[in-house]
Formats: structure tokens, sequence, C-alpha cells
């Protein structure tokens, strides 16, 4: 079993992010794909990708995501894929982001909504 050093807040897909490789493919043309955010963490998110890309994500990939917060904010981080699998359905993947270069500013937004899932799930 793994065990997790930062602890996942589930979102159930209510946040969207854009994933960008950073294998070097076509830098002109680079392949976006966007993706539902199922947990947060202050080191990365999990993933769900609807419609398999041309290139599937592997572990150890270098990406760039960005994420849409529920207040409209983006954050985006270098990281780095942790992990794969496949939808039950087939028309899809799910993927383990780790960021690994996230900016200060973005840092505090990320840790402010992350605190504020934290109220919400006390009060509830």
């Amino acid at each position: 079993m793994e065990k997790r050093k930062l602890p996942r807040h589930s979102v159930g897909g209510s946040l969207k992010a854009a994933i960008k490789s950073l294998l070097g493919r076509d830098p002109d043309m680079p392949e976006i794909i966007r993706a539902n955010v199922l947990d947060l963490s202050h080191g990365g998110a999990g993933l769900c990708v609807e419609v398999v890309s041309a290139h599937p994500y592997q572990p150890g990939n270098p990406t760039f995501i960005e994420i849409k917060l529920a207040n409209g904010t983006l954050i985006g981080s270098e990281g780095e894929v942790k992990w794969t699998r496949p939808l039950p359905d087939q028309t899809g993947y799910q993927l383990g982001v780790q960021f690994k270069k996230i900016d200060n500013q973005d840092k505090v937004r990320l840790h402010k909504f992350l605190n504020e899932l934290d109220k919400k799930r006390v009060k509830g």
C-alpha cells in the first residue's frame, strides 16, 4: 500500500486542468490535454483524462499542469507523471502528477484553497 506524504483533498472532478507535455514534441504545436481534477494536495494532483491522447502519458514524463481553482484563479506547475491507469470503460485514463516547480504565488493560492476545503469538511 502506498503511503502519501501529503494528504489528498477530494474535489470529485469539479476542477479542470490542462496538461502539456514537456517531452520535446513539436514545440510549435504542443499537445494540450484537458482533464478533470479528482484530488489535490500541496504536492500534486490526481487527474482523469476522458479522451485518450495520441501520446498517452507514462510515469516519469515531464509535464506542465495548469489547474483552474473554484474561484477562477489558475495555478501552474512543472510536474512529473508518477502513475497512470486506464479507466474501467477504456475511454481514457487516470494519472497522478507531482508538482515539481510551482512559484510562490501559486503555492499561496493552492494553500489557501486547500485550507478552505478543510474548513468546509470540518463544518460539514
